[in-house]
């Protein structure tokens, strides 16, 4: 069964449990999809699990963003409302890469390339995008590993 499918039967079975929250949540999921589908001309096409991930990674970041700002504010309510729905956006995403699983990538990157210097930065980032699963890694801790590995040199 596809990543979508599986979200279309938990959509199902949340709509019949009268999980609101979840509900809501898949559904934005399946709408952010549906808008990067007909973006990219593939309307009517059933997405890719890559495409999903891609999608859910993306919702998922909204909601960690809305969470911060939510906090800063005070608005308790509304944080924890996003966190539910960012708790249930990551079941569907791959586990993400611990620090010491990202080094090694980045290990790996610095050494074929030959990235001796800061300005080797994008380079070695695309490297390890090419190299782990979508979805699996923390672009804001890939950067900052990045960049503390080559300054380090």
């Amino acid at each position: 069964m596809s990543l979508i499918q599986t979200i279309d039967a938990d959509i199902k079975t949340a709509m019949i449990a009268g999980e609101k929250i979840a509900v809501d949540t898949l559904k934005s999921v399946k709408n952010a999809l549906l808008y990067a589908s007909v973006a990219g001309g593939s309307r009517g096409e059933e997405a890719s699990d890559e495409q999903v991930v891609t999608a859910l990674s993306k919702e998922a970041k909204k909601r960690s963003e809305a969470i911060e700002l939510y906090q800063r504010v005070n608005a308790a309510d509304k944080a924890a409302k996003e966190k539910a729905e960012l708790a249930i956006i990551e079941k569907y995403l791959p586990a993400k890469l611990t620090e010491e699983e990202l080094i090694a990538y980045i290990d790996e990157a610095i050494n074929s390339i030959g990235a001796l210097s800061p300005q080797d930065m994008g380079k070695v980032i695309a490297h390890v995008k090419q190299s782990a699963s979508s979805g699996q890694i923390d672009g804001a801790m890939l950067a900052s590993l990045v960049k503390q590995k080559l300054l380090t040199q």
